[in-house]
This record gives structure tokens, C-alpha cells and sequence, in this order.
């Protein structure tokens, strides 16, 4: 698949997401994962701008690998909420 078309495709889908039901202004639904515009400090950019090149991923991996491992810490730390029952 030639990178054009993968532009094409990404841009078809993202048109495709605009068109559905309202959603918040910065998330867009693409291929089952929703897009979001955040704003990240220069240095924690740097960070994952370092993970990614180390990993051979993109920024977006990163962060979605970053917020994964840490609700997993999470989930093995809190108690599920019918334990104080």
C-alpha cells in the first residue's frame, strides 16, 4: 500500500467520523479508536518523542503504551468495588 493511499484512506475515515453523531470537539472516532488533540509540555514530548525512537513506535503508541501500563498498575493496586461489600 502505497503511502498515498494510506493518507487517503486515514482522511476518507477521518471525513467519515466527522459526519457521525456529535462527539466532543477534539475526538474523532477512526477504525474503532478515538483521535484526540491534547496538549503535552515540551519535555514529557521530548520523553515520548525518546520511547518511540528507542521502541521504533510513534508518539501515539507511546502514550496509548504509557496510559495502558498504568491502568494496569492501577487495576493490580485498587480493590474492585464489591470487595468492601
Amino acid at each position: 500500500m502505497s503511502d498515498q493511499s494510506i493518507v487517503s484512506s486515514s482522511s476518507a475515515a477521518l471525513r467519515s467520523a466527522r459526519g457521525a453523531a456529535a462527539r466532543g470537539r477534539n475526538a474523532r472516532r477512526v477504525a474503532g479508536n478515538v483521535k484526540l488533540v491534547i496538549m503535552i509540555p515540551p519535555d514529557v514530548r521530548k520523553w515520548l518523542e525518546n520511547r518511540a525512537t528507542y521502541f521504533g513506535a510513534t508518539i501515539s503508541s507511546e502514550v496509548s503504551r504509557c496510559c495502558r501500563a498504568r491502568m494496569e498498575e492501577e487495576a493490580a493496586t485498587t480493590p474492585p468495588a464489591d470487595a468492601a461489600k
